[in-house]
């Protein structure tokens, strides 16, 4: 990940580096990997720097409370001017950086029509190094921009410089561009070719300022934010709708259990009372053939034959012939490929009832047994 420095000059032409090794000065549009971060200059004629004190705890509370806490020290309607900050070295105070909403729409207009989404929007004067006690200078051509403070800098012509002769005599360091020279004197010089190579030594750490907090957050973060906010989302109504599908699933298979379990009882009550035609309601018409023939509700033997529906339709390979139900037990004929699979049968029965194999006789079709249940499962 690179960080890109942009400074637009006056004609609009874009001067820009890279951290990307050889660091140099270029012009143009730069090229930009999805996670480069971009940092461009807000000119020093553009912003006012001040201390405030700290009005608030919370940074939500700041953000509110601040603009009517310096509204007294500027010269325009607070309404018209968008103010950011950060914590200043002493805790009970803040660097603020003001500038107009006019001229910061104007310029993000200006780099979203090349294509530009900045990450940091940084005031030119804190790019300059400061310390207590030792003030920079940086002279270019008809322009003199000068950091006296943690929060306190002026822009002017280099020889308007002089009028701050009192404030900088603990030390001043200065930045000369080309054979540029300071009206001040100078504790240490260093010269460069443009003052974007100066100012370059600022992305080795954090912004000192970013003038885009509150309405003006960084687009390109506030997006991958509502891209995650989005996804979630997107993952929730997904979960739901599975849930929801899961749920039609169950339903689905449970009434094709229901539908099933109703065909074995038929079958079962088709085998118990062999002259019946029409099937309505299994249970209620064993129940009436029982009473009829004086064996009473049946509940019991009714209840077995519920039990062993199941275990009979297991396998396919085994039929039943016949039933007896009585008031507590139930007999069932049926027929088998082996004894074997009479053994398993009886497995199943015998969950939930006590199941005796009374009979095993072979046959042309494989093998009829006689299977007797009662209550009272092992």
């Amino acid at each position: 990940m690179s960080r890109i420095l942009i400074r637009i000059a006056p004609d609009g032409e874009l001067r820009w580096l890279s951290t990307s090794a050889p660091i140099r000065v270029q012009r143009g549009v730069p090229p930009l990997a999805p996670d480069d971060r971009l940092w461009v200059i807000l000119p020093a004629e553009d912003v006012l720097l001040m201390s405030a004190p700290r009005v608030a705890r919370s940074p939500a509370q700041m953000q509110q409370a601040l603009p009517y806490a310096i509204e007294d020290q500027l010269a325009a309607a607070i309404e018209t001017q968008h103010v950011a900050w950060v914590p200043a070295a002493n805790p009970e105070q803040v660097s603020v950086a003001v500038v107009a909403r006019e001229r910061l729409d104007a310029l993000l207009a200006s780099l979203r029509a090349r294509a530009l989404e900045p990450d940091v929007l940084v005031p030119e004067p804190l790019l300059l190094p400061w310390q207590v006690g030792v003030a920079t200078v940086l002279v270019e051509p008809g322009r003199a921009v000068l950091r006296y403070g943690e929060a306190r800098a002026f822009v002017g012509q280099p020889d308007e410089l002089l009028m701050f002769a009192g404030s900088v005599d603990a030390g001043l360091d200065g930045v000369l561009v080309g054979a540029q020279q300071s009206p001040l004197p100078l504790r240490a010089t260093r010269r460069v070719d443009d003052a974007l190579l100066a100012y370059a030594d600022a992305l080795r750490g954090e912004a000192p300022l970013n003038l885009l907090q509150g309405d003006y957050a960084p687009r390109r973060r506030a997006g991958h934010t509502q891209r995650a906010w989005l996804l979630a989302a997107g993952l929730a109504v997904v979960g739901l709708l599975l849930s929801f599908a899961h749920g039609l699933l169950e339903r689905a298979q449970l009434a094709s259990l229901v539908d099933r379990q109703r065909g074995e009882m038929a079958d079962l009550y088709r085998a118990a009372v062999p002259g019946a035609t029409r099937v309505v309601d299994a249970e209620q018409q064993l129940r009436s053939a029982l009473a009829a023939t004086g064996r009473g509700r049946g509940d019991a033997s009714l209840s077995l034959l519920a039990q062993a529906a199941p275990g009979l339709s297991t396998d396919s390979r085994i039929q039943l012939d016949a039933l007896e139900l009585r008031d507590d037990s139930l007999e069932l004929v049926v027929s088998a490929p082996d004894v074997a699979a009479l053994d398993a049968l009886q497995q199943r029965l015998a969950v939930g009832a006590a199941v005796e194999l009374t009979a095993a006789t072979p046959g042309s079709k494989g093998v009829e047994g006689r299977l007797r249940l009662s209550g009272g499962g092992r």
